[in-house]
């Protein structure tokens, strides 16, 4: 969960690496105890770059206010469970506090 300007953004992975619907959704609340609206999308499969991005963290730049995702993702047509890479994008926020969805590097 990060915390961003008096609001909290729940993430979580979602769906299968398996089928291309893995990917990262996120819901905001006013309260680390909820109630959270949303989901919303930060990271989908691109089927022009790469599948199933998922299985995330962030970071925090100790002295900005820049946020990193790091993430896997995987290479179309390798269905080996095991072939991820790891990737890093910085995360943006709208005028409204809510984080823009990303397109996978």
């Amino acid at each position: 969960m990060l915390k961003k300007d008096g609001r909290y953004h729940f993430m979580w992975s979602s769906g299968s690496w398996m089928n291309g619907t893995y990917r990262v959704l996120y819901a905001v609340s006013d309260s680390v105890y909820g109630s959270f609206g949303g989901p919303r999308c930060i990271l989908e499969s691109d089927m022009t770059l790469a599948n199933g991005p998922g299985h995330h963290g962030y970071a925090k730049a100790p002295d900005s206010d820049t946020y990193h995702i790091f993430y896997h993702r995987r290479i179309l047509g390798d269905e080996k469970p095991g072939h991820r890479f790891l990737c890093k994008d910085i995360m943006e926020f709208d005028e409204e506090g809510y984080i823009k969805p990303l397109k996978m590097t």
